[in-house]
């Protein structure tokens, strides 16, 4: 709960910082904003808060000192006594600094992992954004090719839509293939930019830089089952029938991603919305998942056929959020560099 004065607890901070950051959930918003409505307090203490932000955005994107203790302590033994203390006893010279040491240690304590996470949360917009524009690309390209998504790439081992087929006509800026949460974004949005100006393309490449990134489902898949059903047809399958209207997979048949598909899955013809719901439920790309396994944050960015994104977490089905799952990943598994 939040207090009725002023936000001095330290959830309360928490709750402002939040409210900046855009991460709380739609009820909690709506009380940091009728407080900020009715207290002055609140909403001083809120300018605060983004006012640190920004000094945090303007920081080197470094990862903290290893040992914070041991250097600060360094530095007060290299100072030992300051202007301040130079008339004191040793003792209380060293106690004073001493004092200031902690307290430095306090303050670092608390803005470093504020700091990380916020990093993290910023990447993760980001990835957010690129794959909506992904998803926007998508319908367009369906728009122009008689309703179908992106074929899938012709490279047997990469779970990924065929590049070459979208750019430049519908996906202008290559780089919008690198997730901006894997580690080594940078080096590949430099090499991505690279062979964007090379002739003719190395496809190749940029697919499977793009498939560190992403994941792509060209077929409905709606659980575990039909997911790992869809990676043993395709190892079957020669690359001409990658994109075949609809694949056998044992007694599972998956049908090619199309505007429209979701009637096929209605099962109250009565409802109107129905065909919202079945593309809102329909995942067409999210973030590869060996990736996710080897961060800190276990989630992952999930784009739907209707063109929304969705962060799910990771782990053994059902606890983890499909597709984001043990089993999918074992299924999707792709190459790593």
């Amino acid at each position: 709960m939040m207090h009725a004065q002023t936000p001095d607890s330290p959830k309360d901070r928490e709750l402002l910082r939040r409210y900046l950051l855009d991460t709380l959930s739609a009820s909690a918003r709506r009380r940091v904003a009728a407080r900020l409505a009715e207290s002055a307090e609140w909403r001083q203490a809120l300018d605060a808060e983004r006012n640190a932000l920004e000094v945090f955005d303007q920081l080197e994107d470094r990862p903290p000192m290893q040992d914070l203790t041991a250097a600060v302590m360094e530095r007060v033994r290299a100072h030992n006594v300051d202007a301040e203390t130079k008339t004191l006893p040793p003792r209380a010279a060293w106690r004073r600094a001493a004092v200031y040491a902690a307290v430095a240690l306090v303050v670092a304590g608390l803005i470093v992992p504020f700091l990380i996470v916020r990093r993290e949360e910023q990447r993760r917009q980001a990835a957010v954004h690129r794959m909506k524009q992904l998803g926007v690309a998508f319908k367009m390209y369906a728009n122009d090719h008689r309703e179908y998504y992106p074929p899938l790439t012709p490279y047997e081992d990469v779970w990924m839509f065929d590049v070459a087929a979208l750019y430049p006509d519908y996906l202008t800026d290559l780089t919008v293939l690198v997730n901006p949460r894997l580690a080594n974004a940078d080096q590949l949005h430099r090499e991505l930019e690279a062979l964007a100006g090379r002739q003719p393309p190395d496809w190749e490449r940029i697919t499977r830089i793009a498939a560190q990134s992403y994941t792509y489902l060209p077929y409905v898949v709606r659980d575990e089952r039909e997911a790992q059903a869809l990676a043993k047809a395709r190892a079957k399958a020669p690359p001409s029938e990658y994109n075949a209207d609809t694949l056998q997979a044992g007694d599972v048949t998956l049908r090619r991603v199309r505007e429209g598909i979701e009637r096929f899955f209605i099962t109250d013809i009565n409802n109107p919305a129905a065909a919202n719901v079945g593309q809102s439920e329909i995942p067409v790309l999210f973030e590869n998942i060996e990736q996710v396994r080897q961060r800190k944050h276990k989630n992952a960015n999930v784009l739907y056929m209707d063109g929304h994104v969705e962060c799910l977490a990771y782990g053994p089905y059902p606890s983890g959020d499909f597709p984001i799952t043990e089993g999918v990943a074992d299924a999707f598994a792709q190459p790593q560099e």
